[in-house]
C-alpha cells in the first residue's frame, strides 16, 4: 500500500509513496487506495503529507487521478510536500497549479525528502490555513 504514517522529529506525517511506479494501470489503484486511506482519517485539516513521485510515469489519466486526490484530501490535509519531480515534472506540476484561481499554498514541491520533511515539521507548528 502506498499510504502510511511515519514519524519525523516526533511529528506524524502521512507518506504517500508512489516512487518508481511506471505503469499507470498499477498506479491508479494505488492512488485510489491512498484516497480511501485518507477518507478514514478525521476531517480536521491537520494531516501533513509527503508524496514521493520519484521515477514515476505520468499520463493524462494519472494527472487527473492526482488532481482528484488533491481535491478529495483538501478537508483533511494541512500541508503537502511533493518530492521526486524530474525537471519536466516540475514544469508540469506548476502548469497544473496555474489554472486555479489561486495556487495551492498547501502543496509545495521539494528537491529532497529531507527538505520536504523539515518543511512539514515547521508546518505542524503553524496555524491551519483557512
Amino acid at each position: 500500500m502506498a499510504a502510511r504514517f511515519v514519524k519525523h522529529k516526533g511529528v506524524s506525517v502521512l507518506f504517500l509513496d508512489f516512487a518508481r511506479i511506471t505503469d499507470p494501470p498499477v498506479l491508479l489503484p494505488e492512488i485510489a487506495e491512498a484516497r480511501k486511506f485518507v477518507a478514514e482519517q478525521p476531517r480536521r485539516k491537520e494531516i501533513l503529507t509527503l508524496v514521493d513521485l520519484e521515477g514515476m510515469n505520468f499520463n493524462e489519466e494519472v494527472l487527473k487521478a492526482f488532481r482528484d486526490l488533491n481535491v478529495h484530501d483538501e478537508p483533511y490535509e494541512k500541508a503537502i510536500a511533493v518530492t521526486g519531480f524530474s525537471a519536466l515534472g516540475k514544469i508540469t506540476f506548476r502548469a497544473n497549479q496555474m489554472p486555479k484561481d489561486s495556487p495551492s499554498k498547501r502543496l509545495v514541491p521539494f528537491d529532497s525528502k529531507e527538505d520536504a520533511l523539515e518543511w512539514l515539521v515547521k508546518q505542524a507548528a503553524s496555524p491551519a490555513p483557512a
